[in-house]
C-alpha cells in the first residue's frame, strides 16, 4: 500500500466500524426494549407475529455476521465469533427483565443460525488474511518485497 491510497484505505476502515457499531446499537435496542414487541402486537396478530419475530431473529444476526467479517477482522475474527454468540446469549438473559420479553434457548437458537448463515455468505470475509489477486505471493525463501536470496526479485518483468 502506498502513502497516497493509505488515507483512504483508513477512512474507509473507519466507516466499516461506524457502520457495524451503529448497526450493534439499534441491535442491542431492539432486543432489550419492549418498544418493538409493542409496535408488533399493534400491527401483527398472535401467529404473524410469532413467526415475524423468528425470521427477524435470523436475519438480525445474519446483517450483524456479515457486517463484522466486511470489518476483516483477520487476527482475532473467532474473538469476533465469541462476542457475536456472546451477544446473542446476554440479550436473551436481559430480556428476562425487560418488560414485554421473554429470554428463550429457541432464540438464542435462531440468533446462532442467522450468525452461521451470516458467516457462511461472507466466508471470504472472514478467512485468513491473503495477497489480493493482483499482488502474487511472495516465492518461498523470499522476504516480503519478493527479493531471495540470490538477489533475484521473483517478479515477472513487462
Amino acid at each position: 500500500m502506498t502513502d497516497a491510497t493509505r488515507p483512504h484505505k483508513e477512512r474507509g476502515n473507519r466507516l466499516r466500524w461506524l457502520m457495524w457499531s451503529g448497526y450493534l446499537t439499534l441491535l442491542t435496542a431492539a432486543l432489550v426494549t419492549p418498544q418493538p414487541t409493542q409496535a408488533a402486537r399493534q400491527v401483527l396478530t398472535e401467529t404473524p407475529a410469532f413467526v415475524t419475530a423468528k425470521i427477524v431473529h435470523v436475519a438480525a444476526y445474519a446483517v450483524l455476521a456479515m457486517l463484522t467479517g466486511w470489518l476483516r477482522p483477520s487476527r482475532h475474527r473467532w474473538l469476533f465469533m465469541a462476542a457475536l454468540v456472546l451477544h446473542a446469549l446476554g440479550t436473551e438473559y436481559v430480556q428476562q427483565f425487560v418488560p414485554l420479553r421473554t429470554g428463550s434457548w429457541r432464540d438464542v437458537g435462531l440468533d446462532l443460525l442467522g450468525i452461521a448463515l451470516g458467516t457462511l455468505l461472507t466466508w471470504n470475509w472472514w478467512r485468513e488474511a491473503r495477497p489480493p489477486a493482483s499482488e502474487p505471493a511472495a516465492p518461498a525463501g523470499s522476504d516480503a518485497d519478493g527479493a531471495t536470496a540470490a538477489g533475484e526479485t521473483g517478479r515477472l518483468n513487462s
